[in-house]
């Protein structure tokens, strides 16, 4: 049996494993089309005050680990001092063992802080002493860190509502040379259900679009121009967070009844919201197959299960990210073909002599990725 973390071989268990990480991915570069890092923080080279701030500023993965193991919110997003923030982490990540969570924190330990050892509740105090050293030199900023990581290129988080401010700086500095582009989330705008936030969230795209967002198709014009604005940064992926994958198709003119319906803030019944969704899925799809972007769907998270908190979120305008989730009972994905032919279908006629086969459709992200970046990059 190999000891906890092996310097060398840690999780590869048969020498095929071994060959293909040493030979072959270890020195390859990292493409991450799905980031949360903040390209604000990126941009201003951020130096990270402790490790808290690194590891608990915005990671919900951690936090929902820390509200299941029964820890206080203000020792999660809330005022708690940062020392005492990391002792309830280190508490909870010693009853972590055996999910990918507690691994990924001992690798991060080991490759950038050299820490050999377990972080728990006894440790917590020289794993706090021993990172925020090093988190003191040189070498660990947020754009060294980056670098240090191997990373050629990342596609934060993004809405079409934002300004993109960050990403455009980043593009002009040429002291950076990892590619930073937007990744299109469009989850506020296919939200019907959400009443006046759904109302207050066009009013914000209006503003940012330019366009008065008055029907169903001023809205799709808003999307698509955002769409235009992040094509010309760099933009080669969108990403939908999605309950399960509905289908309940509608005509043009009930589509926009029931977004006149919405914005006038009357309630929707649970098949106009779908029907909307149905039609509000297709469209971007289209857009995508127009801007010859990947289309990433991740599915089967149940989202804002306390109401209270999701209130919360939204009061604070937090990423739907950061908010709790579990996972979801709706997994059926037997309306993804039904939902997505039609968009497949006009990129094979574009294409002079592709094969028809679903094979061959464009969802696989490799070939928008390596686009993008050096023609030596590997994906």
């Amino acid at each position: 049996m190999k000891n906890f973390m092996d310097k060398k071989d840690f999780l590869l268990s048969t020498e095929t494993g071994e060959r293909l990480f040493h030979s072959y991915a270890k020195d390859m570069p990292i493409v991450d089309y799905h980031c949360p890092i903040s390209p604000k923080e990126i941009f201003e080279n951020k130096r990270f005050a402790n490790i808290t701030e690194v590891w608990l500023g915005g990671d919900h993965y951690k936090w929902r680990f820390m509200r299941a193991n029964g820890v206080d919110e203000r020792y999660i997003t809330g005022d708690a001092p940062a020392r005492e923030k990391f002792q309830k982490w280190a508490e909870t990540l010693g009853r972590c063992m055996g999910n990918p969570v507690f691994e990924w924190s001992h690798l991060e330990l080991k490759r950038f802080f050299g820490y050999e050892g377990v972080l728990n509740a006894d440790t917590a105090q020289e794993v706090w002493d021993l990172a925020n050293e090093k988190l003191a030199q040189d070498g660990f900023t947020c754009r060294e860190l980056i670098k240090r990581s191997n990373v050629r290129m990342i596609c934060t988080t993004d809405d079409p509502a934002d300004s993109f401010e960050w990403h455009k700086k980043i593009a002009a500095d040429d002291s950076f040379d990892v590619k930073v582009v937007p990744a299109m989330r469009p989850d506020a705008a296919l939200r019907i259900e959400r009443g006046q936030e759904f109302v207050g969230y066009m009013k914000r795209l209006s503003e940012v679009s330019g366009i008065e967002i008055n029907n169903y198709e001023d809205l799709k014009a808003a999307i698509s121009k955002r769409y235009d604005v992040a094509n010309e940064l760099g933009c080669v992926a969108s990403d939908h967070a999605l309950d399960y994958v509905m289908y309940v198709p509608a005509t043009a003119e009930e589509i926009d009844a029931i977004f006149s319906k919405a914005m006038a803030g009357e309630a929707l019944s649970e098949h106009e919201v779908l029907a909307y969704k149905t039609a509000f899925m297709q469209f971007v799809a289209s857009e995508y197959v127009r801007l010859d972007w990947a289309m990433q769907l991740h599915f089967g998270c149940k989202r804002d299960i306390n109401r209270a908190m999701s209130a919360a979120c939204s009061m604070r305008r937090w990423s739907l990210g950061e908010r709790r989730i579990m996972i979801s009972p709706n997994v059926s994905t037997s309306s993804l073909p039904v939902i997505l032919i039609p968009p497949w279908s006009r990129w094979r006629r574009r294409r002079k002599g592709a094969k028809t086969s679903t094979a061959h459709v464009p969802l696989p992200v490799r070939n928008r990725f390596t686009k993008s970046i050096s023609n030596k990059a590997v994906v």
